[in-house]
Parts: C-alpha cells; structure tokens; sequence
C-alpha cells in the first residue's frame, strides 16, 4: 500500500469514527456554520487530549492513562475532521462546486507532510494551526465564499494529522 492509499484509508477510517461523536440528523441539516462552530467547540479539549497523549508524556504515567489520552485525541481529531468534511459538502451543496478534490489536496498535503516531516511542531503546531483554518473558514463564509474549500481543506489537513498523531 502506497503512503497516499495509506493516507486515503485513515481520512475514511477518521471521517467514520468521528460518527461516533456527532449525531447524523444534526449533520445533515446543520449549515456550514454550524458544522464550523461545532468543530471549533471541540478544540480545547482536542487539544489538552492530544498533548497529554501524544506530545507530553511522561513515561511514569500509567498505561492506562496514556492510553485513555490518546484515544480521547484520536476521537477529537476524528470528530472534527468528520465536521469540516460536512461542513465542506454542505458548503459545496449550498455553493455549487464539487467537494472531492479539496479533500484530495488535504489527504495529498497531508501525505507531503509525513513523508518530509511528520510532526514540525508536534501537536501543538496542528492543533493551532486547525484552530487558526476553522477561524479563516467561519470567517470566509460571511464575505469571501471563495476561501471556505481551502480553508476547510486546510483544517482536514491538520486534524488528519493530528488522528494519525494519535494512532489512528
């Protein structure tokens, strides 16, 4: 299996268990916005989780615990890369474009960056940088409807990392 099937392969696997968290109706019938703003609501948490988990272990912690940090990262990463990928399609529905091949440049993106450099920054930098894409793309949305894909496809890109990050 080729890195970019690899890759292709966790963005579907994330995008399912992140089903986990999200009721389907409320995706179905939620706007870009909403989706946005769900995502961003997430982020505190995401974040603690995947530092703990991820980028600040401290090898006497319990297993147990370690691993409960990182399944709780995994899941957050999981829940917000399902939200931007259906605020993604129901932007692209509203707007009147096709939504695959952003999701394509963010699976591509994301396989440029753990083949040169998996982690610059480690989690912190993703989890700053996803907050920072959300933001663009909340914002896009009111005046320029032209930056909500590559916003949204920059935000799939870090939270795909993020999942990978934490084992997915």
């Amino acid at each position: 299996m080729t890195a970019l099937q690899h890759v292709r392969a966790l963005h579907r696997r994330a995008v399912a268990v992140g089903g986990r968290h999200v009721r389907a109706d409320n995706e179905r019938l939620a706007t870009p916005i909403d989706l946005i703003a769900a995502a961003i609501g997430g982020l505190a948490d995401l974040t603690a989780a995947a530092l703990i988990g991820v980028d600040l272990v401290d090898r006497a912690l319990p297993r147990e615990a370690l691993a409960k940090a990182r399944s709780e990262a995994h899941g957050g990463a999981c829940q917000t890369l399902r939200l931007c990928q259906r605020a993604l399609e129901a932007h692209a529905r509203n707007t009147g474009y096709d939504w695959a091949p952003w999701v394509d440049a963010a699976i591509h993106d994301s396989v440029c960056r753990l083949e040169h450099d998996p982690a610059p920054g480690g989690t912190l930098h993703h989890a700053d940088a996803l907050a920072r894409a959300l933001a663009a793309a909340a914002r896009a949305l009111t005046g320029d409807r032209m930056a909500v894909p590559g916003a949204l496809r920059d935000a799939q890109t870090h939270a795909l990392m993020l999942a990978v990050a934490a084992g997915a």
